[in-house]
């Protein structure tokens, strides 16, 4: 499936919302990894599954940080890979069931950005996007790219050019 790109989202988003606000970007990130889970869930697979196997720990490993992802997304209440669409006033957070593409599904959160506070950090190739309610005290942590090869990366520019202004 393709990647959308900035201006796909924003169609799809404004569509979704039927409100007729207008959306400045939008783009698809992943819910931030959880490494205490991650190393967690390694220290186990590591000791069910013993061996000097490379497969077998490849695959135990893949498992996982794939089971810790799900994991974190069923705690928190999202879902893995979530669609941010940013207006002058609200940052618009949906679920996204499709890794690179779909339609935007459930609308997860709508965040003020009046009384928001947006963390930018980089991460290796990646940025990590911090999003605080201070009136519901709700954090979100999402990890986007801009790097420029990556598919996703043109609508996480567009939304974390337009978070930093």
């Amino acid at each position: 499936m393709a990647f959308l790109k900035n201006e796909d989202w924003i169609n799809k988003t404004e569509t979704a919302l039927s409100n007729g606000e207008k959306i400045l970007a939008a783009g698809q990130f992943g819910l931030s990894d959880d490494y205490k889970k991650i190393t967690a869930g390694a220290v186990g697979a590591s000791l069910l599954i013993p061996g000097d196997n490379a497969l077998v720990s490849g695959l135990s490993a893949g498992a996982v940080v794939g089971g810790s992802r799900a994991l974190n997304a069923e705690e928190q209440g999202v879902s893995q890979e979530m669609l941010v669409a940013v207006s002058s006033e609200n940052i618009y957070i949906f679920s996204l069931r499709a890794l690179g593409g779909g339609d935007p599904k459930d609308q997860l959160f709508c965040f003020p950005r009046a009384e928001t506070d947006v963390e930018i950090k980089r991460f290796g190739l990646c940025r990590h996007l911090n999003i605080h309610d201070r009136e519901t005290e709700k954090v979100l942590k999402l990890t986007g790219t801009t790097l420029k090869v990556a598919p996703s990366a043109n609508g996480d520019r567009a939304v974390l050019a337009e978070l930093a202004s």
